[in-house]
């Protein structure tokens, strides 16, 4: 029936699941019809899956509609293009820079010639980040890479440089703001590694624990020659305009203006990445919170700004609905930004005015 048995240690990245893999408490982990890749392969490794039914498309492509496979292979044809692999490879080596550079400055402190590494690695993020105009369907397809705290750090910087112009910043502005979101989790190496590598959801105190990353990495920082914002970014990207954050609960103007545009881009990339105990997080979903609370949390004009020209990238973006439809949006409401017009074949569904539907899954 087209179908055949693997093992795990047999599956490759690129295979093709055959039928729905649950755990051995009927918890679905993998859905049929999913392209294996390195999210699934650590999927099935934590729970121990030992084998699995794949399946081989060119073999059996009766078994899927056109529409199945354009569904499916979207996404590796992004990955196909050069610009895709020239932002990879950008990125992966600014990541791999910033390792060294901040293994090295817990070692031994952060000494002057890290600190220019630093500086260098923020200039090619600043060039990196304004070369492709659809850098977010780019970042998109990275989502099941590394969730190491160097590789978040670039993209946060990434995305923090691309806010600060859409806010019109200045090329000083900018650099201060993408050097603030490399440095801002540093904090996170001086936490234990066995909370901080965790595979699974943190406890309670193991949160509380991992909360302190923001003074320990403050400490760490507020005698080096950094630009003051650089250092308050560090402190203050977990506070919240409304005094929910931490680790002072400071409110609104007590916040440090580019540890405030830190804190959007840090929350986009934790919440649309992938971890091992849960799938990445639709970005409609994630605009749909900051909607809801942003205005609040949020500095209103960065999180205004924010929210209208992140959802413009994904016009033209296929997408699969709740119901399980697949269209293309090609409108955006402007009062709801995480509900826009969606073409599904001949009909188009403004999900403004259907409430119980929403875009699942971005393809």
């Amino acid at each position: 029936m087209g179908k055949r048995r693997v093992t795990v240690e047999e599956l490759e990245k690129g295979m093709i699941v055959a039928d729905d893999v649950y755990t051995s408490s009927d918890q679905l982990i993998v859905q049929r019809k999913s392209i294996v890749n390195e999210k699934i392969l650590s999927k099935l490794r934590m729970y121990n899956i030992p084998a699995l039914n794949v399946m081989d498309i060119e073999k059996d492509t009766a078994l899927f509609s056109d529409d199945d496979i354009q569904v499916m292979t979207q996404t590796e044809k992004v990955r196909a293009t050069e610009d895709f692999k020239k932002l990879r490879r950008e990125l992966s080596k600014a990541s791999n820079g910033l390792e060294k550079s901040f293994m090295r400055a817990i070692a031994n402190g952060l000494s002057q010639k890290d600190l220019d590494e630093i500086g260098r690695i923020t200039d090619e993020i600043l060039n990196t980040s304004f070369a492709f105009p659809h850098i977010f369907d780019l970042l998109h397809a990275m989502r099941d890479s590394s969730d190491s705290v160097y590789s978040h750090s670039i993209n946060v910087a990434v995305i923090a440089a691309i806010l600060g112009k859409w806010l019109g910043l200045s090329v000083t502005e900018l650099k201060l703001l993408a050097m603030s979101g490399i440095m801002h989790d540093i904090g996170k190496l001086l936490i234990p590694e066995n909370i901080l590598l965790k595979a699974y959801k943190l406890t309670d105190k193991e949160y509380e624990i991992m909360k302190t990353h923001t003074v320990k990495g403050y400490n760490f920082v507020k005698t080096l020659p950094l630009d003051t914002h650089i250092k308050y970014a560090v402190l203050m990207h977990h506070e919240r305009c409304d005094g929910t954050g931490y680790p002072t609960a400071a409110k609104g103007d007590k916040i440090d203006k580019y540890a405030k545009a830190i804190a959007i881009a840090d929350v986009y990339d934790a919440m649309t990445s992938s971890r091992v105990y849960r799938d990445s997080i639709c970005p409609f979903d994630v605009i749909n919170d900051f909607e809801r609370d942003g205005l609040y949390q949020y500095e209103t004009k960065y999180i205004i700004t924010f929210l209208k020209n992140i959802a413009k990238t994904y016009i033209h973006s296929q997408v699969r609905l709740s119901n399980g439809v697949v269209g293309e949006i090609i409108m955006l409401n402007n009062t709801k930004l995480a509900k826009p017009v969606v073409k599904t074949g001949r009909t188009f569904v403004d999900l403004s005015k259907e409430p119980e539907l929403k875009i699942d899954e971005i393809l």
